[in-house]
């Protein structure tokens, strides 16, 4: 029984999967927040947002990359990390 109506009625067999739910259900409920400073100033990134840039993106890398190709993420901290690492799961 689902307890409220954010709470998916079914099961996902990957975490994009979930994302892509989850970019529908909630599309601007914030999944990320990266504290710039390291306390005040802040950057988000919304459930649609995550979902949008990555299969964008990952489009190009399924023409660059073949399935199961290694990638290295090598990023400063931050939500851009975040993006790629989607990215190539979406792909």
């Amino acid at each position: 029984m689902r307890t409220n109506h954010f709470e998916p009625a079914e099961e996902f067999s990957s975490l994009m999967e979930l994302l892509r739910w989850r970019a529908a259900a909630q599309p601007h409920q914030t999944l990320y927040t990266y504290l710039v400073d390291g306390e005040d100033e802040e950057i988000s990134l919304t459930f649609s947002e995550l979902d949008e840039e990555s299969r964008a993106i990952a489009a190009h890398l399924q023409h660059v990359a073949q399935p199961g190709q290694r990638a290295l993420l090598v990023f400063q901290p931050g939500l851009e990390y975040i993006k790629a690492l989607y990215r190539c799961l979406y792909s």
